[in-house]
Parts: structure tokens; C-alpha cells; sequence
């Protein structure tokens, strides 16, 4: 079984993990067409004054496309991006899935590495 939303968990020794009782932390919306099957495999950023998660967003089992939220603590009150989703599948090689988002700051820009599927065959871009 696949997951289908996103839990946390701390270790202080990367060996021995201890979930939080308040999973999951941040689960699909039903009301948001592009994420309304389920939400998983995140990345989260810690800011300045917040945390930035990037996350894939399932509209079915074979359309993904990759959002994001923020939170204050990097853990409960995630608040999505309200243009959401921020990358879609396109026409080519990415045609019906994006996946697996992995965002480099890069001086006043973002750089995505990101896993893109057309007909089962997975493929990593930047």
C-alpha cells in the first residue's frame, strides 16, 4: 500500500525514530481538484521565518502534479500556496506525471530536480 499523506517524525540518532502522535500532518484536499486522491513525498525548507514543503498532489493514481505550503513550526498549520499546483505535467516526456520535487536555492532563483512519468517510465529533469 502507497502512502497518502505525510507524517513527521524526529530521531536523535537517525537510527531510532519516534513518530509524532498528530499524524498525519498534512493530508489531501478533497476540494482541490489537482490533489484530491492523496498528497506524499514532500521536501521541506526551513526559511527565515518559516518552512516552505513541496509535495506531490494526486488528482488519481496516475495524474501527479507538485504543490506547496507553508508553516510556521515545520510541522502542524501548513497553509497551501492558493495557485497551487506550482508544477505540471507537460506535453513531452512529462506528459502525465510530475513527481519527487527537490528544490535548490540557487542566489534569486530555484532550481527543481523533479522525477517526470509518461506511460510508467520514470524520468528525472532539471
Amino acid at each position: 500500500m502507497k502512502p497518502d499523506a505525510i507524517g513527521y517524525a524526529t530521531s536523535k540518532d537517525g537510527i531510532n525514530w519516534q513518530k509524532f502522535n498528530n499524524n498525519p500532518v498534512f493530508s489531501h484536499d478533497k476540494t482541490n481538484k489537482w490533489e484530491q486522491a492523496k498528497v506524499t513525498a514532500c521536501q521541506v525548507i526551513k526559511r527565515e521565518s518559516d518552512y516552505l514543503m513541496l509535495y506531490i498532489g494526486f488528482m488519481n493514481v496516475d495524474y501527479a502534479q507538485i504543490g506547496m505550503a507553508r508553516s510556521k513550526d515545520g510541522i502542524t498549520g501548513w497553509e497551501r500556496f492558493k495557485d497551487n499546483p506550482i508544477i505540471k505535467p507537460g506535453q513531452g516526456w512529462d506528459s502525465s506525471a510530475v513527481y519527487k520535487p527537490y528544490a535548490i536555492p540557487d542566489n534569486n532563483r530555484w532550481c527543481f530536480i523533479i522525477t517526470e512519468d509518461v506511460k510508467m517510465l520514470n524520468k528525472s529533469g532539471l
